[in-house]
């Protein structure tokens, strides 16, 4: 009969053989782990991820209709019969020429003194806040702009194309949309006249031009995002933008 191994061997393979269960067991683990976060899904935006931070500037928030105790507010809050969002990118070429035309419809509403029925806000999709802010400076953007890193502010009313103007309607405190907007605007003048005839009916109204609807958007074959007229260089490891 062969002698009974030394009890130190014992207790060596012992030690040997508990701790590969251990390392097999923290590999399976980890591999769990990596799987379940593969498949998980985000979880939907919720009514406070939809909400937006109040602006310091006291007039943007007289503008937007907001209380001095607003820190911050849904879109639906926004004293308005009708709400024009401007969606941009601070990097897309288009956007930023799209700009001064957005303008120009802001400055007609103000014209024909709808200014109290009609709000105008931007919303940067993907952007900061020093980014918004620049793109706001740089285009004299005469209406308050929004950073909306998460893009789900716009996206709540559906799909979204850079540039794109959306046309809300207020209606029993819900806003419905009447119009979506995407690539450089066209025709300011036209997409007031039709502002003017939501604003006359009780009911909703919305309408589509086709040749808008054509226009190219940022991303498109006909209008990829590049030579941006606003140089962007990496600060602090975060993306964003330094006018110079």
């Amino acid at each position: 009969m062969d002698p009974a191994p030394p009890a130190r061997s014992r207790l060596s393979r012992f030690r040997f053989t508990n701790m590969r269960h251990l390392v097999i067991l923290a590999a399976l683990t980890l591999a769990a782990t990596w799987l379940a976060g593969c498949s998980t899904t985000p979880p939907k935006p919720g009514p406070a991820d939809l909400r937006l931070s109040a602006p310091d500037n006291a007039t943007e928030r007289e503008y937007l209709g907001l209380t001095n105790a607003t820190t911050r507010f849904a879109l639906e809050e926004i004293r308005c019969e009708v709400l024009v969002i401007d969606c941009f990118d601070m990097y897309c070429h288009i956007c930023q020429t799209g700009a001064g035309h957005v303008n120009e419809l802001y400055r007609l509403v103000q014209q024909r003194g709808l200014g109290s029925r009609v709000k105008f806000l931007g919303l940067g999709l993907g952007d900061s806040p020093l980014e918004v802010a620049t793109y706001k400076d740089k285009f004299q953007v005469p209406f308050p702009v929004f950073s909306d890193r998460r893009s789900i502010v716009a996206k709540q009313f559906g799909p979204v194309r850079l540039p794109n103007l959306l046309v809300l309607r207020k209606q029993a405190d819900r806003l419905q949309v009447a119009n979506s907007s995407p690539g450089l605007l066209l025709d300011p003048s036209a997409v007031l006249s039709h502002i003017q005839t939501a604003l006359r009916q009780d009911q909703s109204y919305n309408w589509n031009d086709p040749a808008q609807a054509n226009q190219p958007t940022c991303g498109s074959a006909s209008g990829a995002c590049k030579n941006a007229s606003l140089p962007s260089r990496k600060v602090g490891g975060a993306k964003n933008l330094i006018a110079e």
